[in-house]
């Protein structure tokens, strides 16, 4: 195009691990994954809770990156919520270490990823 657009998906995929070594547990996650980033990509659903994995950013990415020949991939959001009371000080709100150490993790996880 005149533009050099690009046009694309966004998809917010879980990462799965199996229970065992067992061939059962393994045959799962692969079906798992499949529905989760191979043919189930318009769905939308509640998480809930999110939990912090900064591994699983990694494996993500290693699996899109083998999967679909290296495709350019955008992280468009990565972050954790976070419950407050009314009850944190403003110091506590501005020193806030776990969400520093949350994107401290991750970023280690994408840069292993890229190299």
């Amino acid at each position: 195009t005149s533009q050099d657009g690009q046009i694309g998906i966004v998809l917010s995929p879980l990462w799965f691990e199996p229970y065992s070594t067992s061939l059962e547990d393994n045959e799962a996650v692969k079906r798992a994954l499949a529905i989760e980033l191979d043919c189930n990509k318009h769905r939308t659903r509640d998480r809930g809770i999110l939990h912090s994995v900064p591994e699983g950013l990694r494996k993500v990415l290693n699996y899109i990156k083998d999967k679909y020949n290296n495709p350019t991939v955008y992280i468009k959001e990565n972050g954790i919520n976070d419950y407050d009371d009314g009850r944190k000080s403003r110091g506590d709100i501005l020193n806030d270490t776990f969400r520093i150490k949350y994107h401290e993790d991750h970023l280690q996880q994408l840069y292993k990823a890229i190299m």
